[in-house]
């Protein structure tokens, strides 16, 4: 069950807010790869701990922590 994974040193990319809400009930850390939707609901935005713009500027963003 979810009790043997550490989930809050997990992270959980998506590009879909919805997709955020359960991760981050669950304690993991959510990163929010922006898509072309830009009218962001405020209660779905603080289910984002990081967000970039595209894929690649989080693997640099990771690389270089």
């Amino acid at each position: 069950g979810l009790n043997e994974f550490n989930l809050k040193r997990s992270i959980f990319v998506e590009d879909t807010l919805d997709n955020l809400i359960p991760a981050q009930n669950l304690g993991m850390t959510t990163v929010w790869i922006e898509n072309k939707l830009k009218d962001i609901d405020i209660k779905k935005k603080s289910t984002i701990d990081y967000s970039f713009i595209n894929i690649k500027s989080f693997l640099k963003f990771i690389n270089n922590n």
